[in-house]
C-alpha cells in the first residue's frame, strides 16, 4: 500500500476501493482525475482500468446513499438485523460475522473492499475451500496470493467467460463432496 500513500498523484486524486493482495490495489476516481492518474502511471506503472460506470467503494457513491436504503426497505434485506445460517468473512472491516445490519450492506457498497484482511482472518480459523463463483475466475487469483500455500488450500472457479459452466459448476460440487468424504 506504500505506492498509494506515498504517491501524490494518486492519494491526491483517488480513493482507495480495495486492497487484494499485497502491490494489488484499486482506486476510485472521477473521469477527469483518472485522466490524470492514467498519464502517471502509463511512465512506470502496470495498471488496469475496469469497465465499470458507478464508483463504487468511495464517497463518491455517496449520492446515491438514500435512495439505495430506501430500495433496500422494499426489499427482504429491508430488515434492521439479518442473522445468517452460517459465519461470513465481512470485506468491509475482515472481521467473521454471524449477522448483519441494513447500515452494512450500505457500506459494503461505499466502503474500501479489505479483500486481503478479510482473508487473513479466514485463514486464522483453519484451512479453508474455495470457491469462485464470478465470471472470470479473478477473486480465485487473488486467493492464491493471499493465503498459506503450505496449507493447500483448494481454490475453484466455477464460471468461465468461455463457456462450460454448468460442468464446471458441477465438478465443484463433485470436487468438494468427494474431498470431504475422504477425510472423513
Amino acid at each position: 500500500m506504500s505506492l498509494f500513500h506515498n504517491t501524490p498523484e494518486l492519494y491526491e486524486n483517488s480513493q482507495l476501493g480495495g486492497i487484494n493482495f499485497d502491490g494489488h490495489f484499486v482506486i476510485t476516481c472521477t473521469i477527469e482525475q483518472g485522466e490524470l492518474i492514467e498519464r502517471f502511471l502509463r511512465k512506470q506503472y502496470k495498471y488496469q482500468i475496469l469497465n465499470i460506470s458507478t464508483p463504487f467503494h468511495s464517497s463518491l457513491i455517496d449520492p446515491s446513499e438514500n435512495n439505495f436504503v430506501e430500495f433496500l426497505r422494499h426489499t427482504d434485506w429491508g430488515l434492521e438485523t439479518r442473522k445468517s445460517d452460517i459465519p461470513m468473512v465481512c470485506c468491509i472491516n475482515g472481521e467473521i460475522i454471524d449477522s448483519m445490519e441494513m447500515t452494512d450492506t450500505w457500506q459494503a457498497i461505499r466502503q474500501p473492499i479489505l479483500f486481503q484482511k478479510a482473508l487473513r482472518q479466514l485463514e486464522k480459523k483453519g484451512k479453508f475451500h474455495y470457491i469462485d463463483v464470478g465470471p472470470s475466475g479473478t477473486l480465485a487469483a487473488f486467493v492464491k496470493y493471499n493465503v498459506d500455500r503450505q496449507k493447500a488450500p483448494r481454490i475453484v472457479t466455477t464460471l468461465s467467460p468461455r463457456g462450460s459452466n454448468p460442468k464446471r459448476i458441477q465438478a465443484a460440487i463433485d470436487g468438494y463432496f468427494d474431498r470431504d468424504l475422504a477425510q472423513n
